[in-house]
């Protein structure tokens, strides 16, 4: 029997049980950390938990899913499923938007004093990367690596609410931040990592500035910001992680539905957009040095490298 409870961003109780002697090992738990924002693991058990994946083990595959249980039926052999960070995510986002919570595929980087930039961008275009240059060339601190969570007051300004503290970069590049790593484990390709503590903030919650968003490439420079209404358009599909809105299980056999009710949107999208509308957002194109440096002008208080 296996039971594992986690607190993630925005206070979400999520309890994972199996009939299978599963191991879980540190490892795991760094894993994890990297997809879910603020993953915590809880020493008690919750009564009634926001959101509970029941795994029975069995030969074949079958699912049940409701907006807070998923059942699987599928044979782990005594270890977690390499689907189960995508559904744990897939769960708690569609969770988090059914409560006005907004979680962005990006980095976060900043300062207290200034506020943060999200740095957005489709996968592949550099996001991780582009955030640890700025902390290491202009001392900036990172908030998130890959997915901020994402609240808008009722003056329409943006908070990070909670970040993934583990990053993930590829084998050959774990070696560009080497003095800044306290810990890390190779899964598969990757490296997963967590930075010393000197490089995250002391807050928990922090005030974004600006939004970036970027695509590096060794061709032309370029720099434009957006008007109000290029960066709803534009934003949009990020902010609701549109990308990850479904699931795929069982090797692509099976869906978890993650998508969100018309009802829903149209409850908690306008004060986002408005957000949207009111926040600075830039189109920044080029080589590390040139999008680096373009974030870092954004602050007025940084370390020059």
């Amino acid at each position: 029997m296996f039971e594992k409870a986690f607190m993630l961003a925005g206070s979400i109780t999520l309890l994972i049980s199996s009939n299978s002697d599963v191991n879980f090992e540190e490892e795991n738990k760094i894993v994890l950390q990297a997809y879910l924002p603020e993953l915590i693991e809880l020493e008690q058990l919750p009564e009634e938990p926001d959101l509970r994946i029941i795994h029975l083990e069995k030969e074949g595959f079958s699912l049940e899913q409701s907006d807070s249980q998923v059942t699987i039926k599928e044979k782990w052999r005594n270890k977690l499923s390499p689907d189960l960070p995508h559904l744990m995510y897939g769960m708690a986002r569609r969770h988090w938007i059914h409560h006005g919570l907004f979680s962005i595929h990006s980095a976060c980087v900043g300062n207290e004093k200034e506020g943060f930039v999200l740095l957005v961008g489709q996968a592949g275009s550099g996001k991780t990367s582009t955030a640890l240059e700025c902390v290491r060339r202009y001392g900036l601190e990172i908030y998130s690596g890959d997915k901020t969570l994402i609240e808008v007051d009722e003056n329409a300004t943006l908070w990070a609410i909670g970040g993934t503290k583990v990053l993930t970069s590829r084998a050959p590049e774990k070696g560009r931040w080497r003095e800044m790593v306290d810990e890390a484990v190779q899964v598969g390709a990757r490296y997963a990592f967590r930075l010393r503590s000197e490089y995250y903030p002391d807050a928990k919650r922090v005030r974004i500035k600006a939004v970036v968003l970027l695509s590096l490439n060794d061709g032309h420079d370029s720099s434009n910001e957006y008007s109000s209404l290029s960066a709803i358009h534009n934003l949009y599909p990020f902010f609701l992680d549109t990308q990850k809105e479904d699931v795929l299980l069982d090797e692509g056999n099976e869906i978890f539905f993650g998508t969100i009710r018309p009802e829903v949107k149209q409850k908690n999208v306008p004060r986002l957009a408005r957000g949207i509308k009111k926040i600075r957002t830039i189109n920044v194109v080029g080589s590390m040095d040139y999008v680096t440096e373009q974030i870092a002008d954004l602050f007025k208080e940084r370390v020059s490298s």
